[in-house]
């Protein structure tokens, strides 16, 4: 597996995941979109650098997989 955290200079998996919201925001794509841009790009399979999710990222995409009806809705209990 490559280390792509060390190969692209990303600090740890916080800095990794900062740095696609930002490029999400930057160019007005999904997070979706923006992590498949990113791996396309430096030929990367998306398994490669999933422990480099952050738990804020990964929930950001599982609510976009949500709402693309790719993943499926869960109920949430109210407390």
């Amino acid at each position: 597996m490559t280390n792509f955290i060390e190969e692209f200079s990303f600090k740890d998996a916080n800095h990794f995941s900062m740095f696609i919201e930002e490029k999400a925001l930057e160019q007005k794509l999904s997070v979706i979109d923006t992590v498949i841009k990113f791996c396309d790009e430096h030929k990367l399979d998306p398994q490669e650098i999933a422990p480099f999710i952050n738990r804020n990222l990964k929930e950001k995409l599982e609510a976009e997989f949500i709402d693309a009806r790719m993943l499926p809705a869960y109920s949430q209990l109210e407390f």
